[in-house]
């Protein structure tokens, strides 16, 4: 990563413009604000997993719930795992206090208020230093999967055939 980039913080503008959103768009037009997303090059470009981000305390919203169910339902070469990483210290304190509880996102359901959650535990009280190891056994995981979804489905060039996805009703139109 580019040291320019690594120095970054949030952006007050970014910010404000998702504040915006909620004021000046219809109650109804639900969104979600993405905190990581996980990326790999290799063996081609691919989303390895998104990260949500919660507080001791917080929860999973029901936009959110709709996201991750679209993410998590979609086949191979498209899926995308979801993780919720839990702080259980002051992110504002010094990075050697934080601790974090890692789960993994399973299908939930938005319908009922709150919406009814379901995740798995993987990993509690862990340090940055355990969750920077968790993050690259994650890594290597997931381009082992995309590496095998990537030989099943070559052509005879070797090339890897796209998934066919208009079957789902997902991507079938329907709407909106």
């Amino acid at each position: 990563m580019d040291e320019r980039i690594k120095t970054l913080m949030g952006s007050p503008a970014r910010d404000r413009f998702k504040w915006l959103h909620k004021q000046q768009a219809p109650g109804k037009f639900y969104a979600i604000n993405s905190d990581l997303e996980l990326v790999s090059k290799h063996p081609r470009p691919f989303i390895v997993a998104r990260l949500d981000f919660k507080l001791r305390g917080d929860t999973v919203s029901f936009a959110e719930v709709i996201s991750y169910n679209q993410l998590i339902l979609t086949p191979m070469p498209y899926f995308v795992p979801v993780y919720v990483i839990e702080c259980l210290s002051d992110i504002q304190d010094e990075p050697d206090t934080h601790l974090f509880n890692i789960y993994r996102y399973e299908e939930s359901d938005p319908y009922p208020f709150p919406p009814d959650i379901s995740q798995t535990t993987l990993c509690e009280r862990v340090t940055w230093l355990e969750f920077v190891a968790w993050e690259r056994q994650l890594r290597v995981q997931r381009m082992k999967e995309m590496a095998d979804w990537l030989r099943q489905h070559a052509d005879g060039n070797g090339r890897a055939a796209e998934a066919d996805l208009t079957d789902l009703p997902l991507f079938a139109g329907g709407e909106a």
